[in-house]
């Protein structure tokens, strides 16, 4: 019964921390709808050769400061 309880308590610890942090990022959005950010632009994308993981490079459109300074080139792999 002890294996039962361990995924349960998983589960709920990863539920609340998910509201937390959801809360907390929407507290972080201004209220009054400016744009604090321009976002990033997919410049390349590849796949590896079997199939199973996906890189793309991301470039910054706009720079803005109001969080501090954005990294202009980024890679996402999935």
């Amino acid at each position: 019964m002890v294996t039962r309880k361990i995924p349960l308590l998983l589960t709920f610890c990863f539920i609340t921390i998910s509201v937390i942090l959801s809360q907390t990022v929407a507290d972080d959005v201004p209220s009054n709808g400016t744009q604090i950010g321009f976002g990033y632009t997919v410049t390349t994308v590849t796949t590896d050769p079997t199939g199973k993981s996906l890189t793309a490079n991301l470039k910054l459109i706009n720079s803005s400061d109001v969080y501090g300074p954005d990294i202009p080139l980024l890679t996402l792999t999935a």
